[in-house]
């Protein structure tokens, strides 16, 4: 504990930024948290301070954070040095974290992180007109929305299950997909339109 520590202050104060992100996305984080939370004071005020996380790596803090036995609605400090991260982006890059926070491949997604994880009311606040006024400028910028995320179950939602255990849908052939199902996709992404043209 002490040791990895040691070496995370210490490609700190060397300003060892790859070196750091690379220690970062390589070690058991959460883990790491969970032994030495004192870390995260260090990567939270000093290394962000300092521009040494990039968006992966808040990303990879975040989703360690959110991994935590201690659920983060339950510790304002954690909540706090979460909320430092996701105010400390702007613009794309904002969307990049939303976007790798999402892409953990479990229920930790970002929706959760702020309507359910984020138990402090002002902070939530505080990172909802944050994201408000970041996804404006960006709007603003481009001239146009940035894309639609669409989240759907696959299931009896996009394609027939027939049956059990994944459905009960039986109408169709299992893993047809729905008529008009990825059509509408299609049309609800706006960035496509605007490639295919």
């Amino acid at each position: 504990r002490s040791e990895m520590l040691r070496i995370v202050v210490g490609l700190i104060k060397l300003r060892e930024v790859e070196e750091l992100r690379y220690v970062l996305a390589e070690v058991p984080l959460t883990r790491l948290l969970h032994l030495a939370p004192e870390i995260l004071q260090v990567l939270c005020s000093v290394a962000l301070d300092s521009d040494m996380l990039d968006t992966r790596t808040k990303a990879i803090i975040i989703d360690a954070l959110q991994k935590l036995e201690i659920g983060v609605s339950l510790r304002d400090d954690v909540q706090q040095q979460i909320g430092r991260l996701i105010l400390s982006c702007s613009g794309e890059e904002l969307t990049l974290l939303k976007t790798l926070i999402d892409g953990c491949c479990s229920y930790l997604d970002f929706y959760k992180l702020v309507y359910t994880d984020l138990s402090n009311l002002k902070l939530r606040d505080e990172i909802l007109e944050h994201l408000r006024r970041e996804a404006e400028t960006v709007r603003r910028k481009r001239g146009k929305r940035v894309g639609v995320k669409v989240l759907s179950d696959i299931d009896d939602t996009n394609k027939a299950s027939h049956g059990r255990p994944a459905g009960v849908d039986k109408r169709y052939p299992k893993g047809t997909p729905y008529p008009g199902c990825f059509a509408m996709y299609r049309v609800l992404d706006l960035d496509w339109r605007d490639r295919k043209s």
